[in-house]
């Protein structure tokens, strides 16, 4: 899952970071309706559509197609029938161990964490 979410999370963050600043007009480190509104990218070297357009016109779909047994790590295809149970059942297997760390994480579990607030 993190193998097909990483580059779009990445992106995501690298939008965030560049794009805010640039729109915050008086500097408070806070976006007003105003600024988003009057917000232009005419000031910065680096255009969010230049960035973003490979993403999201052009986007690596092996990750996903991995994940559901179609390909290998490297997008080949299956060429047998046996080839395709295999792969089928390693892409099971690799859900099964995604949700497994899930679970085992301490946020899902329901542990009490220091920035949580104790009702005693």
């Amino acid at each position: 899952m993190d193998l097909a979410l990483r580059p779009y999370l990445s992106l995501a963050n690298y939008i965030i970071k560049s794009t805010v600043p640039a729109a915050d007009q008086d500097a408070d480190n806070k976006l007003s309706m105003e600024e988003i509104l009057s917000f232009s990218d005419s000031n910065m070297d680096v255009k969010p559509h230049e960035v973003t357009g490979p993403f999201l016109y052009e986007p690596n779909m092996i990750p996903v197609w991995y994940m559901g047994g179609h390909v290998d790590f490297y997008g080949v295809e299956p060429n047998t029938e046996e080839e395709k149970i295999r792969k089928s059942r390693r892409a099971i297997a690799n859900w099964l161990v995604a949700f497994q760390g899930v679970m085992r994480d301490p946020s899902f579990s329901g542990a009490n964490h220091g920035h949580c607030l104790q009702q005693g």
